[in-house]
């Protein structure tokens, strides 16, 4: 049984997303079982053939579609708010008014160029280095004061309180 394909009949429309569990499976990228729409109020699958599946997570939600709309089938109905709707293809407009599924977002022509503009003005250039090799340490110490112990770093930077530990001294 061939379940039906949210990304060809909604992918243009709404994000179509891959299950948790399709990381873990091989060849799941490809299931169209893997596929759903994640919504604001829960979550749209494929059930079958020919339903959808609803997961309903949000209580007020649940009461609201099984009051006004009595005829779709819940699958399961839960004591913490959450229920499972099923729905043909043909009742999605229906479904989607509650349980506010994510568009995909989209963006004029102009407005992309701007954001790639925008984008390359801040990318990281190939010859710039992340950290200055040649500045000087945060203590003020230069490459020939190497030699200082950490005590006396800590001393230093302490405010001349004596360290807990100072190397050659027994404890």
């Amino acid at each position: 049984m061939v379940p039906i394909n949210l990304k060809d009949l909604l992918g243009g429309r709404y994000r179509v997303v891959l299950d948790e569990s399709a990381r873990h499976e091989p060849g799941a990228k490809k299931d169209l079982w893997y596929f759903m729409l994640l919504c604001r109020y829960g979550s749209i699958y494929p059930f079958s053939a020919r339903l959808l599946a609803f997961h309903c997570t949000a209580r007020g939600i649940r009461t609201r579609l099984h009051g006004d709309h009595p005829r779709l089938e819940i699958r399961n109905l839960s004591d913490d708010g959450e229920a499972i709707f099923l729905f043909r293809l043909d009742q999605f407009d229906l479904v989607a008014e509650y349980a506010r599924p994510r568009r995909k977002r989209r963006i004029s022509g102009e407005e992309r160029d701007r954001l790639a503009k925008i984008g390359r003005d801040h990318h990281f250039k190939p010859n710039s280095t992340a950290i200055n090799a040649t500045k000087t340490p945060q203590n003020g110490a230069t490459s020939d004061d190497s030699t200082q112990t950490m005590a006396e770093t800590e001393i230093g930077d302490s405010g001349g309180h004596r360290p807990h530990f100072i190397e050659g001294e027994a404890r």
